[in-house]
């Protein structure tokens, strides 16, 4: 019909134009009938042809078939095609992503067509951290999962982890599938990248959410995703994608340090790991208690556990074990020197004989009446004495005593006089050769003196 109605509208044009051109101005001119000649209303129907125009906002997203030129009331159709990885929005402003119309056209018509890039869902989470999304220069409300960002939009990501957690990897669209053959068993969300899946011969986005556990599916190509250890971490969207930030808790070393001991337990723990401490091997020592760095008293138990909270140095204290020295003596004297001591260290021991007696000897053999013993363990000595004879009965007018830097004996004439220091060394031996002696000393202290067998005289030098 349309066809016809413009061969007839040529026809007219030409008849009515034909005299002109071939002869001039010549008035009146007669022509013959013609069949199907143009009539009137034919020649009114150029006025009936209209213009169909779509615009396009932006023609590297995607393209309108339909427009041109058509008579009036004639039923015109518009197709919207999106380019890769770009969506149809919708005609004439609407947002329906409709993209197909059919309207009768009346008069000229301008259509409008609005194109955008692709809507992707971004899934984000965290293991002991919070995450925050930054979507081309806006944040993201990651409240609301998925998130919709545009296809290539910039978009950061940041996590901040909980306190005593410290930041690992991200995991960007990674996944977990087993092969068969040439399909794909979905174990767990799959994530496909700008692909499409194949079930039962026909193709579907896999986030059409139409594939579920252990459902058998082909892929065309598959996208792995990846670990990132950067934070922020700054990507542009092209696909679907879950970004998921890895925290774990913050290592701390636990130290330990003590002296002739052995210790268990030290090393690096997380942030709230029970450690549990251990001494041992103290041979001759005790544990006393575990300490901080300013030396307080954390605890006396031994193991002792506690909690991490930080890098940490600990001391383990322990003292040497403690031996018991006892002395008696038999009847004419008395004994000096028991008590507790460190293992291995000196004792002195005294044996001074009562009046009319003398010292003979310890039950150990040793004639010393003052003597040092180390003291390794527990001991006991027994200081033995006896009456004195006649000529021990001459010590009785023995006198000593201190003058400066001296020791003074008197009434000791050609007997032996021995001196010891406060811990026991025999800093003097000599034998009187007159009745008063002058003992010059090194210094000032307490010393003991000896003559012959006889009583042993304490005597304070001062400075």
């Amino acid at each position: 019909m349309q066809m016809k109605r413009y061969i007839r509208l040529c026809c007219c044009l030409f008849a009515v134009m034909l005299p002109t051109i071939c002869f001039g101005s010549l008035g009146e001119v007669s022509f013959c009938a013609v069949d199907d000649a143009v009539s009137t209303s034919d020649a009114m129907d150029i006025a009936d042809v209209h213009t169909v125009t779509v615009q396009v906002n932006a023609t590297t997203m995607g393209y309108v078939t339909g427009a041109g030129v058509y008579g009036h009331g004639d039923t015109v159709t518009l197709h919207a095609y999106a380019n890769a990885n770009c969506v149809f929005v919708g005609f004439n402003g609407a947002n329906d992503n409709i993209d197909s119309v059919s309207f009768v056209v009346t008069n000229d018509t301008t259509i409008t067509a609005s194109f955008g890039r692709r809507f992707l869902d971004l899934f984000t989470s965290a293991t002991d951290g919070t995450v925050a999304v930054d979507i081309e220069g806006t944040p993201g409300n990651v409240q609301v999962q998925p998130m919709q960002a545009e296809y290539n939009d910039s978009i950061t990501l940041t996590v901040t982890p909980d306190s005593h957690y410290r930041f690992v990897y991200w995991e960007v669209n990674t996944y977990r599938l087993d092969t068969i053959v040439n399909s794909v068993l979905v174990l767990d969300r799959t994530w496909i990248d700008s692909t499409y899946v194949d079930v039962d011969g026909v193709e579907h986005e896999i986030w059409d959410s139409l594939y579920h556990y252990e459902e058998e599916v082909v892929v065309n190509r598959v996208s792995g995703g990846g670990v990132y250890y950067t934070n922020p971490l700054g990507m542009h969207i092209t696909a679907h994608t879950e970004a998921h930030a890895v925290c774990i808790k913050e290592s701390y070393n636990v130290t330990v340090v003590g002296d002739y001991v052995n210790v268990y337990g030290d090393g690096s723990y997380h942030f709230g790991d029970s450690v549990t401490l251990r001494a041992t091997g103290m041979e001759f020592r005790h544990f006393v208690a575990w300490l901080n760095a300013d030396g307080d008293t954390l605890s006396t138990e031994n193991p002792w556990s506690f909690r991490v909270e930080g890098d940490t140095t600990i001391y383990a204290a322990t003292a040497l074990d403690i031996m018991h020295l006892s002395v008696s003596a038999s009847h004419g004297g008395t004994v000096q020197g028991s008590g507790d001591y460190e293992y291995g260290l000196p004792a002195t021991i005294i044996a001074i004989p009562d009046s009319g007696y003398s010292f003979i000897r310890w039950d150990d053999g040793d004639t010393n009446a003052v003597r040092v013993v180390y003291v390794y363990e527990n001991l006991h000595f027994y200081a033995i004495f006896s009456h004195v004879g006649i000529d021990d009965a001459d010590l009785s007018n023995v006198q000593v005593y201190a003058a400066e830097h001296s020791v003074i004996v008197k009434g000791a004439a050609q007997k032996s006089i021995r001196v010891f220091d406060a811990v026991g060394r025999q800093v003097i031996s000599t034998k009187a050769a007159d009745d008063m002696v002058r003992l010059t000393m090194e210094g000032a202290g307490v010393y003991m003196v000896q003559v012959g067998n006889g009583h042993v005289h304490r005597v304070i030098l001062l400075q």
